[in-house]
């Protein structure tokens, strides 16, 4: 632990051989962001050491609320009732999927192809603005009138900007509805489809008695404030 009480490394052994070892990062208020984990492994020459590289997990805050929770893998993003720590909606999206939605920005993209010869060209800052501002009211389908007549003075069209545009991607996302007690204690994880997906039972401390998760969903949220 820190000078603050804050557990910011761990260490599992057995027969004096470290089984796992881990690390947390905290912000200024103490919320947690970061966690590292090593775990013993089978190395190159055939002995068992920790990793070399570590399974990295960061964490999303919105004040006390922990809303975002990303590794390698996925991300897991939590929607709470206003106002409370009670789960409303589970969204994760697989990291391949986030990787396919990064494009460029319309600034971006003029730029790269404005050169007489095809090559790159560099606008000036106030240009870069307006095309960011432009961008944004496309994307929202709410092109306004003073960006309609500037365009025009440009001898341009909002479609043939719209053409310059790099596609947008929406990812493909599971989507669950947390069903909760009286406590705000998660019951089930819902789908779209009105299925149960994920559920468990608890004693009156919140502790897990059984859970029944046949999609190996992961659901560490506890009471409320509390992730497992």
């Amino acid at each position: 632990y820190d000078s603050r009480h804050r557990l910011v490394h761990y260490t599992r052994t057995q027969y004096a051989e470290p089984l796992v070892e881990s690390r947390y990062l905290y912000d200024p208020l103490g919320r947690r962001v970061a966690k590292r984990v090593w775990r013993r492994e089978r190395d190159l020459t055939g002995w068992m050491s920790l990793s070399r590289k570590p399974e990295v997990t960061w964490y999303g805050w919105d004040g006390d609320r922990l809303t975002t929770i990303q590794n390698d893998r996925t991300r897991i993003q939590t929607v709470y009732q206003p106002g409370s720590f009670t789960p409303l909606i589970r969204v994760e999206t697989a990291t391949g999927e986030l990787a396919k939605t990064q494009r460029r920005s319309l600034a971006d993209a003029l730029q790269q192809s404005g050169g007489e010869d095809g090559g790159s060209v560099v606008f000036p800052p106030v240009l870069v603005q307006m095309l960011d501002r432009l961008e944004s009211e496309i994307l929202a389908d709410r092109v306004s009138e003073e960006s309609r007549r500037w365009l025009a003075s440009c001898g341009l069209t909002v479609e043939q900007i719209q053409n310059q545009m790099d596609p947008v991607y929406t990812p493909a996302r599971k989507i669950h509805l947390y069903h909760c007690d009286h406590r705000g204690l998660p019951l089930a994880l819902v789908s779209t489809e009105g299925a149960t997906e994920w559920c468990a039972e608890y004693d009156e401390w919140g502790n897990l008695l059984n859970e029944e998760n046949p999609h190996q969903l992961q659901q560490l949220i506890r009471l409320p404030g509390q992730q497992y």
